[in-house]
Order: C-alpha cells, then structure tokens, then sequence
C-alpha cells in the first residue's frame, strides 16, 4: 500500500515538473446533441526553460480530428491541442490523442469520451415501432411482415370511402343504379323535348 502511494506521488510530480504541462488530460463531453459542436481545447503551458515545438498530434480514430500551434511555445507561453469529435456518430465513445513535441515528457496522452445522442429523426421513428406498407404491417427498422391488416381496419377504411365491405357484387350492382337512373333521366327529357314540340 505505501508502494503505490509512493507511485502517485512520483506521478504527480513528474507532470507538475514537466515542460509541457497541460492544465487536464482528460475531457467528458458528457451527453451531446446529434449535430452539435463537438470541439474543446487542452490548454498546456511551456515550463520549460527553452521553446517548445509541437512536431505531431496522432488520433486514434478519423472520427477525432486534432489541430496545434505551429509555431514554437516560447518559455512561460501557453498553446491548445484543439480536438473536434464527430458528433454525428450516434453513441458512447472514448478516444485517445497523442501530442508529439521537443519537451521532454514527449509524448503526452490527452482523452476524450462522451455519448451522442440518437438523430432526431431516429427517435421520432422510434416511437413508432410499427407502420403500414401496401396494406401489411411492417415492424420498424427489419422490413419484415408481421401480421396483415385486419377485416376490421378494411371495414373502416371502407367506410370511410363510403364503400359497403364484405358483400359480393357491390360495385356491379352500384353501376346498374347509375345506369337506370341516367336512363331514366333522359326518358324524361325526351319526354319534355317531345311536348314542346306539340305545343
């Protein structure tokens, strides 16, 4: 037990003795809107006694995209590793970036992790977990079938559409009704044309 305490102490006075001290090694983006700007800075100060280069920042994933100064950190100076993470990855995530410079505690380990939350479009099909297609209901995200519309659904739609449901024939029949009833409609106006005539 006092061996490792004796290693943190080693530890941190390693990192407050270094030349490039960074005031945190670690970022929690916490939880981030699809979309949003996922960019933050580690600030770091050059304690050492000469300039300070930084010569190349590696990423663990495309996903980080890292930037630094070009220029030499004079002593007493302040710079940022600025990292952006693509937040329009939905989910939990946990990268490394590695800063590689002429100071002595070359290279350093900054972390970043956070979640993203679901694309709004996502979480509003979500709610959904079924929906209609040709008739079937399709479940949510597999394209597969789950059970076909019922009798009843059909009976209602029907109804809608002032439609009778479930009776053989019915349109044949509604079609000999519209043609009597044309039929009928003009009888009765060469019954008229007819009496004007006579008179």
């Amino acid at each position: 037990m006092s061996s490792m305490v004796l290693f943190a102490q080693q530890e941190r006075k390693v990192k407050s003795n270094a030349e490039m001290s960074f005031s945190s090694l670690f970022h929690d983006y916490g939880s981030i809107v699809y979309g949003a700007d996922g960019t933050y800075s580690f600030k770091f100060t050059n304690k050492a006694k000469k300039p300070i280069v930084v010569t190349n920042v590696k990423s663990s994933c495309g996903c980080t995209i890292p930037s630094w100064p070009k220029e030499p950190i004079q002593p007493g100076g302040t710079g940022n590793i600025t990292v952006k993470y693509n937040t329009k990855l939905p989910g939990t995530f946990n990268k490394t970036v590695q800063v590689f410079s002429t100071a002595d505690n070359s290279p350093v380990k900054l972390s970043v992790r956070g979640k993203v939350n679901a694309k709004p479009s996502d979480l509003k099909s979500s709610n959904n977990s079924n929906k209609l297609l040709n008739g079937t209901r399709v479940k949510q995200g597999t394209g597969q079938k789950t059970s076909s519309v019922s009798e009843a659904d059909k009976s209602v739609g029907a109804a809608a559409e002032g439609k009778s449901v479930g009776a053989s024939g019915t349109k044949s029949r509604s079609k000999e009704a519209k043609k009597r009833a044309f039929e009928r409609a003009r009888a009765q106006q060469k019954a008229k044309a007819g009496k004007t005539i006579k008179k």
